[in-house]
């Protein structure tokens, strides 16, 4: 019997399973031999890297967790890480100064009873974004109150009568009722100057007429009221003070029988640490009982003394008042007077002193008796200057109907990063387009001021443009012209930042193909609607990146403003450090300070990601 050959072909009917693939080819392992470890260059950094890192760990970490937030100066701090850790006086964070200052530092010298207007700007500036930063999921209506904030927020922080931001929204709307006629007739050169024209003259002119009207209309409605409520706070405050100084002394009292423990329990405890044996867990209990009693009664004294405070203020503004309604019937009288010796003065100066507001600008050669003739119409135009001013200044304080006014000064921490910084970006954005346009513009007078704007703004630092701001900016202003401080600021941050914005958008729009444009000419379309229909929509999505790390600058430079005597986050840092319980703290209000920056620049980062995928079409 002979084998017969196999002539059927094996053919397998089940893929045989998939094996575990090698330990170094997957996971932790895997990602680690092609990131870290490639290569002998790759394994020595990433060790070098390890190590630092290491480092660092274990000098934060202690730090971080050995960390002291209930203290009411360095000193208690360290004694709290000596005797509870016995640890050194670098042992531990002293996060007690954020505990006792955070609110300084959020909101500086802000009136602490009105802190709920900066907190409800905030929060309303999140609700007029909203609509803008995320169009496609909420309804268009919502724009309306996004154009409204501006006023409604300005109004919030500085306070004042009710009607101020309605009578300046006024202003705008008679610009655009002059844009509009002026459409009609003059072209569009005429439309835009009618309507400046037009909100400058409201503003400038009829704002504050109609804005001393009414605070006059007022004052003299409740004058005889107010008048009585002044009386009764001088004859109730100063025994109310007395009551409260009175219970500050039991207050203070009660302070230093705890201190006296503290300082007692201290000593036994850093005695026991000595000897080489930890102390007992009821002598740290009765420690930390101690520390939170102490906290709490310094707060007390501290609310006591707001108080008393602010009672002291209320009798001072009290008899200013007063005294301002007494005089009141004596400088409306005095004032005609006042206007017509002036103008008889002023009648009789030689000719080619009329206009002259010093007597430093007279020429040379004048006469003496010209001189004196000049000074003395100056004295007399100071004084009619004087007697309007103190008559606005007592009707606008009694006829105030609405928030108590703060001024400038009183604006510091990271709310006056936020107003500088928030400012800075809504208003230098369309500023900046305007600029990218203008330079690529055909009109050479146009082009060449835009082209000098920016380069004259770019070739300057920020803080010297800040110093123009605060000295000299009043020298081209009229004279005896008032400008806020934080306002000007405000006009050259947003200047500065429009400048880089504008060479942002200008790449954004040379990165753009010359078909685009001509697509929008094909289609009959003027220059204005094809840039916002058509090409600044594509540019301003390219230029994303640039713009949003524009503002992250902006807002990071605000910092600089302490050179002029604001008070930003790290000027308010150096005073806290200046007071003596707190003499010696750095790190802790820096962390602080950073974390704040960092999480506003993050969110304004990780929208700019959003925003670039939102935006994507290459997958369409």
């Amino acid at each position: 019997m002979t084998d017969t050959a196999q002539t059927v072909r094996y053919v397998r009917e089940t893929m045989i399973p998939p094996s575990e693939p090698p330990l170094k080819e997957q996971g932790a392992v895997k990602w680690m031999r092609e990131n870290l470890f490639s290569g002998w260059k790759n394994t020595l950094l990433s060790l070098v890297s390890i190590y630092v890192l290491v480092k660092l760990l274990f000098a934060l970490v202690p730090w971080f967790w050995n960390s002291v937030w209930t203290a009411g100066s360095l000193n208690e701090c360290r004694e709290t890480l000596a005797v509870l850790e016995g640890l050194t006086t670098h042992g531990g964070a002293c996060f007690a100064v954020i505990s006792d200052r955070w609110l300084q530092l959020l909101f500086g010298f802000y009136p602490a009873e009105s802190y709920w207007r900066p907190i409800l700007v905030f929060i309303l500036m999140f609700v007029a974004l909203a609509p803008i930063l995320f169009s496609a999921r909420l309804p268009k209506q919502m724009l309306w109150f996004s154009m409204l904030f501006p006023f409604l927020g300005t109004w919030l922080l500085w306070g004042g009568s009710f009607w101020v931001p309605i009578l300046v929204i006024l202003g705008f709307v008679v610009g655009a009722v002059g844009f509009k006629v002026g459409g009609r007739f003059a072209g569009a050169f005429g439309a835009v100057a009618l309507g400046v024209a037009g909100a400058a003259l409201w503003w400038m002119v009829a704002m504050p007429t109609i804005n001393g009207a009414l605070h006059k209309a007022v004052a003299l409605s409740r004058i005889d009221g107010t008048k009585v409520e002044l009386i009764e706070t001088l004859a109730t405050n100063p025994a109310q003070i007395d009551a409260i100084e009175a219970e500050q002394a039991a207050v203070q009292e009660k302070i230093n029988e705890l201190t006296a423990e503290k300082d007692v329990l201290v000593v036994e405890m850093l005695a026991a640490r000595e000897a080489g044996t930890e102390p007992s867990s009821d002598q740290k209990t009765a420690f930390n009982a101690i520390m939170d009693e102490l906290m709490v009664e310094r707060r007390h004294y501290t609310a006591l003394g707001f108080t008393a405070f602010k009672l002291q203020q209320a009798i001072s503004d009290a008899n200013g008042l007063l005294a301002n309604i007494e005089a009141l019937p004596q400088w409306e009288a005095d004032l005609p007077k006042a206007i017509q010796t002036a103008a008889e003065m002023d009648a009789a100066l030689p000719d080619g002193l009329h206009n002259l507001v010093s007597v430093n600008q007279v020429p040379a050669g004048t006469s003496p008796e010209a001189v004196d003739a000049l000074r003395a119409y100056l004295d007399a135009d100071t004084a009619v200057l004087n007697l309007r001013a103190n008559i606005e200044t007592a009707y606008e304080r009694l006829g105030t109907l609405g928030l108590a006014p703060v001024t400038s000064r009183d604006f510091g921490g990271f709310m006056l990063a936020m107003i500088i910084g928030v400012a800075g970006i809504v208003l230098s954005l369309p500023l900046g387009i305007l600029l990218a346009l203008a330079r690529q513009a055909n009109l050479p007078i146009v082009k060449g001021f835009a082209v000098a704007f920016i380069e004259i703004i770019r070739g300057v630092p920020l803080i010297v443009w800040l110093f123009t701001a605060s000295l000299l900016l009043n020298y081209f202003l009229p004279p005896r012209t008032s400008f806020d401080l934080v306002l000007r600021v405000v006009i050259m941050v947003t200047l500065f930042a429009a400048a880089y914005i504008a060479e942002v958008i200008r790449g954004g729009l040379a990165a753009l193909p010359k078909g685009q444009f001509e697509a929008a000419d094909s289609l009959g379309l003027d220059y204005w609607k094809s840039m916002r229909l058509i090409v600044l929509p594509q540019a301003l999505k390219i230029s994303i990146p640039g713009i949003v790390n524009t503002f992250i600058g902006l807002f990071k430079d605000t910092t600089l403003v302490g050179i002029i005597g604001l008070l930003d986050p790290l000027n308010l840092s150096n005073s806290i450090r200046a007071a003596a319980e707190w003499n010696g703290v750095y790190w802790e209000l820096f962390v602080f300070i950073g974390l704040l920056f960092f999480v506003s620049c993050f969110s304004m980062g990780r929208y700019s990601l959003w925003l670039e995928k939102k935006l994507q079409r290459g997958h369409r």
